[in-house]
């Protein structure tokens, strides 16, 4: 009987490996340990890789549409445009922070206390939703809170998603896995910064400019 060269079987493990790289698809459902490495199919059909394309997703996709919207949010509430300057500007340095701080204070809360960097993700998804908050439910001086929530928070996220994945589907494919984990946060700009915040805000304008008597027309820009 004629036996297929990559079904064969060697005590060496050399077509063991290469099964293993090869036909990545034939072992989706014997996935290895977390830590450990993954093919890339095994760790894109993983619910590892779901829960956390939909987080970054989420995450990424509100922050970035904040980020984005800083300005239009600084002049609706009715804030000069020197101060709205400030606003971009806290928001990029405490960003900054966010990633310089949160790869050492991760290490040292997992060494110390044994926090899992996931459970530090999901407090970072808790912060810029109250900063978000602070932007809806305006009070004086409040976007600048909202500046350094949103940015602080925005740049942890940025480096966690780094970090846990090399954590939880090790480092052989880790460029190509990072890239495609990375996708949810440009999808999710689209979706929640364009199709939702930027349909919402082009909505009310036009009410505004319904009420002051005008048309689209009348007027260069769409401006609340």
């Amino acid at each position: 009987e004629i036996v297929p060269a990559h079904c064969t079987t060697d005590k060496g493990g050399g077509d063991d490996e290469f099964r293993q790289e090869g036909c990545c698809c034939g072992d989706i459902c014997n996935k290895p340990k977390r830590g450990e490495d993954y093919t890339i199919c095994q760790a894109l059909l993983s619910a590892d890789m779901i829960i956390l394309f939909i987080v970054t997703f989420c995450g990424l996709g509100c922050s970035q549409a904040a980020v984005d919207n800083l300005g239009q949010i600084g002049e609706s509430l009715g804030y000069p445009t020197k101060t709205v300057n400030t606003f971009v500007s806290l928001l990029s340095i405490w960003n900054y922070f966010g990633r310089a701080l949160s790869g050492f204070g991760s290490e040292q809360l997992l060494r110390k206390w044994k926090v899992p960097r996931t459970l530090m993700m999901t407090i970072s998804l808790v912060v810029p939703a109250i900063g978000d908050l602070i932007i809806a439910l305006p009070f004086p001086g409040s976007v600048y809170i909202a500046s350094v929530l949103v940015g602080f928070a925005y740049g942890v996220q940025l480096t966690m998603v780094f970090v846990i994945i090399s954590e939880l589907f090790g480092l052989k494919y880790y460029s190509t896995l990072l890239n495609c984990g990375q996708l949810a946060s440009p999808i999710g700009s689209y979706f929640l910064n364009v199709r939702i915040v930027g349909k919402l805000y082009d909505k009310e304008a036009l009410k505004q400019l319904a009420r002051a008597g005008l048309t689209r027309s009348m007027v260069p820009d769409l401006t609340c």
